[in-house]
């Protein structure tokens, strides 16, 4: 019987959610073999730019049950692409590094330009415009010409997790918290050409 490609994963590490997706060979290159979601909420209760223990702990939890998932299909390789909320906190490093090591995943925390580049390839099917994704720290976005990422791609702070956490719900009238918002996408938008 013939030996069975080696399956990659990679597992997406966001502000809300664990994304887990698997590949393997197909006839024109990668196929998912198999896709999961995870809710997370690593934003809950950040304080001073440091993500809460349990927060983080809750998630790395969570990626042990998905690093079995990811190995009950044939995984043999497990990239983790950690995105804005662990690259914005000032004590993700050490913390994430070692707990992910132990479970044999290699870590890899994404900028925010590389975010956006990736958002933006994700799409390449589109021939012109520009690619925006809203996340639950950050917005990325990214222009694409001739199905290619032309402008150098951008992350703002504004994503939706993060608006909610400046402005909760009750907070004051809903025009006056939505006007709130506005401002702050606003100001964060401006400096992007």
């Amino acid at each position: 019987m013939p030996r069975q490609p080696a399956r990659r994963a990679v597992i997406d590490l966001g502000s809300g959610a664990m994304n887990l997706a698997v590949f393997g060979a197909g006839r024109d290159g990668l196929r998912n073999v198999y896709r999961r979601s995870t809710t997370l909420r690593l934003l809950a209760g950040m304080t001073a730019g440091d993500l809460r223990p349990d927060a983080l702990g809750g998630a790395l939890a969570g990626l042990r049950n998905v690093v079995d998932e990811a190995r009950a299909h044939g995984t043999k390789e497990l990239l983790l692409l950690a995105t804005s909320a662990v690259r914005d906190a000032s004590d993700r490093a050490e913390r994430a590094e070692r707990r992910v090591a132990e479970r044999g995943v290699t870590l890899r925390v994404v900028d925010g330009g590389d975010e956006a580049r990736m958002a933006a390839r994700a799409v390449l099917h589109v021939q012109d415009g520009c690619v925006v994704d809203l996340g639950g720290s950050h917005l990325q976005l990214a222009e694409v010409t001739g199905r290619r990422v032309w402008r150098a791609a951008a992350s703002v702070r504004v994503g939706s997790l993060r608006l909610l956490h400046a402005h909760p719900p009750g907070a004051g009238a809903a025009r006056e918290v939505l006007s709130a918002m506005r401002r702050d996408v606003d100001s964060a938008l401006a400096p992007i050409p």
